[in-house]
């Protein structure tokens, strides 16, 4: 059964006075502010709307809104509480209020799916500046969840099902994440915590932080100009991609059982494996140096090369290419820079 409620819980009014007129008015007094038009402060009304939804039968939460963050939290309960923060900043409080009354959340079922929207006017008046609504949804662990905005960040934490993210301006965030994940931004970086399912993400602007204990499936991660660090403290068992157009490739691993492939454009790659290597790598960058460190038992092919820059292992050094064989044979290390130095360690 649903329950709504339109809640003042958390209702606000703030003026909202531009810095040159809060300038003029400190120096001059009113009559400045008046003179220059500012007579009129902008003002931001914001409330709280508060949705109970039975979870029986949901499998899917659908959720969008154009402009704010939105945060889903799993939990043991067998409801979703949707918790929608809507701001109006317009050119004094009546319009301000008029027009959030006008704004409104739909929450509705779509076979298995709850979808979860902002609707608002088609067209904005000119004496409204601003609108907004922010999620901070509650709700089963084991719901797939979709969500999308265009402005505002994304956080979503502790499920247990396949999560989509995106968003066009603004971080995501993704912790404790038992499913798969896709995370998609244009603007913000991208922080990944403990995500076991298969990870695609990407974002244009914006680094990307992945940290796991363990990595037992696949894992995309790209971004165009941002640095990409993942560290692991277990075992890697899926493929991993590391992908950036500009920006440091950072990655260190205890155990490497899967492939590893590293590409950067323009910055350093730096790779570490603590304990076991029994998968490939795979790293180029066509400006930047390149480290290794390996553990001193592990076997395996090296190819290394560099066009403008010098070699350094413990089984060979000088410059151009090197390709040899290290405690027998194994797994297979290709290492490629267009500019800049390769070295490996085994310490």
């Amino acid at each position: 059964m649903r329950k709504y409620r339109a809640t003042e819980r958390g209702l606000k009014m703030k003026r909202v006075v531009g810095s040159l007129a809060a300038a003029c008015l400190l120096a001059t007094g009113i009559g400045c502010a008046e003179g220059l038009g500012f007579a009129d402060i902008d003002t931001d009304i914001e409330d709280t709307l508060v949705f109970d939804e039975s979870a029986r039968g949901v499998e899917i939460i659908d959720l969008e809104t154009h402009n704010g963050a939105i945060r889903l939290t799993g939990g043991s309960s067998r409801e979703v509480e949707i918790v929608a923060t809507r701001t109006v900043r317009a050119t004094d409080e009546q319009k301000a209020r008029a027009f959030a009354d006008r704004v409104r959340v739909e929450v509705r079922r779509d076979g298995a799916t709850l979808v979860i929207r902002t609707i608002r006017p088609r067209h904005t008046p000119s004496d409204v500046e601003g609108v907004s609504v922010a999620y901070d949804v509650q709700l089963p662990a084991d719901i797939e969840c979709r969500v999308q905005t265009a402005n505002g960040a994304v956080d979503i934490v502790a499920m247990h099902a396949d999560v989509d993210a995106e968003t066009h301006n603004g971080a995501v965030t993704l912790i404790d994440i038992d499913g798969a994940a896709r995370a998609a931004t244009h603007n913000g970086g991208i922080s990944l915590d403990d995500v076991l399912g298969d990870v695609t993400v990407r974002t244009h602007n914006g680094a990307v932080s992945a940290r796991y204990g363990a990595v037992a499936s696949r894992a995309r991660i790209e971004s165009h100009n941002g640095a990409v660090d993942f560290a692991v403290d277990g075992d890697v068992r899926g493929a991993v991609s590391l992908h950036t157009n500009n920006g440091r490739i950072s990655a260190r691993v205890g155990a490497l059982r899967g492939d590893l492939n590293v590409d950067t454009s323009n910055g350093p790659v730096d790779l570490r494996v603590d304990d076991v290597l029994a998968g490939d790598i795979d790293a180029r960058t066509s400006h930047g140096s390149l480290r290794l460190r390996v553990p001193p038992d592990a076997g395996f092919r090296l190819e290394a090369t560099s066009r403008r820059g010098s070699i350094d292992t413990p089984w060979g050094a000088g410059d151009g290419h090197l390709d040899t064989r290290v405690n027998g044979d194994g797994r297979s290390v290709k290492l490629r820079t267009s500019s800049g130095s390769v070295r490996v360690t085994d310490r």
